[in-house]
């Protein structure tokens, strides 16, 4: 990196009480390590010493783009920093005042934190008083900061020379083959990635091929739109994922990914599933991925998202997280005692009528409901019962999907027993499920158990369900808890809507993008994680409230924090 020579000035002096804050960031992992390394290599081939640590942590600081791969170090002299990288390349996982992170998945929300004056302020008071380790953890996280602050009113150390970005070395090579002729139809997809297999060795229907590097683990579908889960599923003249396939295809990555054998891939439950935006084809194919992340405890983030061509960023499309568990006895529902508590019944015809009326139109794969029952539960919550049945063009649903879709948003449709008698003029579509559970195979004829969630009220902006498909016995097969959906204003494509106005009413837009006030919903998601080796944080100068705990950790806490 050429820098042009600047006046002669004093150097800034790196000391315990005002260290320096060294930076390093990359798309990636490897490239991240590639950056150290380097990084380690000038120092020593430069022959750098300490006069010559502030320089370089300023230009780290001013001099690179923040990416989403993050590292960071406290440092007061060269030698703590090569050590420190050292460590990093060995692989140590704890070393201490070195700062691990990465952004991924929530560059929005990030971004709103950077925003909030409370931590403004207090990142202004850790910057005053050199308490840097809590301010460059939150950096290494994902935390947006304007370095220059650290050397408000003073002189600022100088940009230097060094080592730039290290880009990937990567080749491409134009194919020797002749494409099969579903996959020539599928490539007219801009950006679409194809494995060494066709397109008609699919892994399963919602999920065509393994797209995934050594930076992501990934699967990736190309949908035309004559799917039977697409062309006989059409809100407002648009053909719609529904909501009940991302929960399938989300279960079979997972399932693949983490190569269960087949009694386990019941054993997989989705937690905290939020649909963003829809995905809808139009004319053009479109292809979807989704993506996987392993967490603490067991846990696998998982994320729908498509690349639109012309966007830097994703649209993320749902998102949520999974784990393997054995499911418990399947419940039982008595439901001789629950069609006695219903006082209405709707046929097929009037629901699918009612369905219309709000631009909801069912081809034949998705007409499961035989008819409706209307009534309240023991607890006086508006209660639906929905007889459905696999219809005859979905039957080969019975031995691919899980979770059928045909089905599955069946059991959904069942709602409408619940809404018919207000005045709805708009359709749902599903914003959330705080969890799917999976007690056994779902038959072809099953009974949808549709109640109320409590503190949710008919005619809500989001409705929130409780949902259950039972067997001829009473068992449940499938339990959807807290299914929420929420009134559609308008699809993105729509002819007659501007896209700014169906991203306010509809969807979370890019990544980047502002959620709009009042459009945002959040859900307590808490994760049990095992706190770093660091440094203690608060430090014992900080005034403490201790609540509760036993005698003995009282009297520990006392023995650090005189105040």
């Amino acid at each position: 990196e050429y820098r042009a020579a600047e006046p002669a000035r004093a150097r800034v002096a790196v000391t315990p009480q005002r260290p320096a804050v060294v930076v390093l960031s990359a798309r990636r992992e490897e490239r991240l390590r590639e950056a150290v390394h380097r990084l380690l290599s000038h120092v020593e081939r430069q022959g750098c010493t300490d006069e010559d640590l502030a320089d370089i942590a300023y230009t780290l600081q001013v001099g690179r783009e923040a990416m989403e791969v993050r590292l960071a170090c406290v440092v007061s002299t060269l030698e703590e920093l090569k050590v420190k990288l050292a460590q990093y390349l060995a692989g140590e996982k704890s070393v201490e005042g070195l700062y691990r992170g990465e952004l991924k998945r929530d560059k929005d929300a990030w971004g709103v934190f950077s925003t909030d004056e409370e931590l403004q302020e207090a990142i202004g008071k850790w910057v005053a008083r050199g308490k840097l380790h809590k301010l460059v953890e939150l950096w290494a996280q994902g935390l947006a900061f304007d370095w220059t602050r650290l050397y408000d009113g003073e002189v600022a150390p100088r940009r230097i020379s060094l080592p730039t970005y290290p880009f990937a070395k990567e080749q491409y090579w134009v194919p020797q083959m002749q494409k099969p002729q579903a996959q020539a139809q599928a490539s007219s997809v801009p950006g679409a990635v194809f494995a060494k297999n066709p397109v008609s060795e699919q892994l399963h229907p919602l999920m065509h091929r393994n797209t995934s590097s050594l930076a992501e683990q990934r699967f990736s579908s190309v949908f035309t739109g004559e799917e039977f889960f697409l062309a006989d599923h059409v809100v407002k003249g648009q053909r719609v994922l529904p909501g009940v396939a991302y929960l399938e295809l989300a279960r079979a990555a997972v399932v693949q990914a983490l190569e269960l054998a087949a009694p386990q891939a019941r054993d997989v439950r989705l937690e905290q599933v939020v649909f963003t935006q829809p995905v809808v084809v139009g004319d053009a194919p479109v292809e979807v991925h989704i993506a996987l992340v392993p967490q603490d405890v067991g846990l696998v983030s998982f994320e729908v998202y498509t690349q639109v061509v012309g966007e830097e960023e994703a649209r993320v499309h749902a998102q949520g997280r999974a784990r393997v568990a054995a499911a418990a006895d399947a419940p039982l529902e008595d439901l001789g005692r629950l069609r006695s508590q219903c006082s209405q019944v709707l046929s097929a015809e009037a629901c699918y009528a009612g369905f219309a009326r709000m631009g909801l139109e069912y081809g034949p794969a998705f007409r499961v409901l035989a008819q409706v029952w209307v009534g309240q539960d023991a607890a006086g919550r508006p209660m639906a019962l929905g007889d459905v049945q696999m219809p005859s063009q979905a039957r080969d649903q019975a031995g691919v999907f899980v979770l059928p879709p045909s089905l599955l948003d069946g059991a959904q449709q069942a709602f409408i027993g619940l809404v018919l008698a207000q005045p709805q003029d708009k359709p749902s579509l599903p914003f959330a499920v705080e969890a799917v559970e999976l007690y056994g195979a779902v038959p072809e004829r099953a009974v949808a158990v549709v109640r109320q969630s409590a503190g949710s009220t008919v005619g809500d902006a989001v409705l929130k369900l409780d949902v259950s498909l039972v067997d001829a016995e009473g068992r449940v097969c499938v339990q959807l808890r807290g299914f929420s959906s929420r009134v559609l204003g308008g699809l993105p494509g729509q002819a007659k809507a501007r896209p700014e106005a169906a991203a306010a009413t509809v969807q979370v837009p890019a990544r980047q993008s502002a959620m709009p006030v009042g459009q945002l919903t959040l859900v307590a998601d808490w994760v049990v994680c095992t706190p770093s080796t660091g440094m203690r944080w608060p430090s014992q100068e900080e005034r403490v409230l201790v609540v509760g705990g036993s005698d003995a950790q009282q009297q520990a806490c006392l023995s650090r924090y005189a105040q």
